[in-house]
């Protein structure tokens, strides 16, 4: 059991780090893209701390990590919610990057 929860657990966690790079691309640009990611971490890390502790306490005062596995799936379907409702562009080029011309089509004069 723990060998296929750490199996599945690798595949979905495999994904968040590229998933996030890739959004934060598309919605701030390359010229953007490594301010941004350096400003995402700092964010995200005391949350990542708090995790643990929390989820330890919740053992200590209840005798179970049943609310704590509630806390995160909740938490974790939230931020799904709020990632969903980001504003998905048609075009492949960000808005804050400069539009280019089309190229001439050939025997265009």
């Amino acid at each position: 059991t723990l060998v296929t929860a750490s199996a599945l657990f690798g595949l979905g966690m495999g994904g968040v780090a590229p998933l996030q790079a890739a959004l934060l691309a598309r919605d701030f640009g390359a010229r953007d893209f490594a301010p941004v990611m350096g400003l995402v971490g700092p964010l995200m890390i005391p949350f990542q701390i708090a995790g643990p502790p929390l989820a330890g306490y919740i053992f200590d005062a209840r005798g179970s990590y049943d609310l704590a596995i509630w806390v995160f799936m909740g938490s974790t379907l939230a931020a799904g919610g709020m990632v969903a409702m980001l504003p998905v562009e048609s075009e492949t080029t960000p808005s804050n990057e400069p539009e280019r011309e089309p190229a001439p089509e050939p025997g265009a004069a």
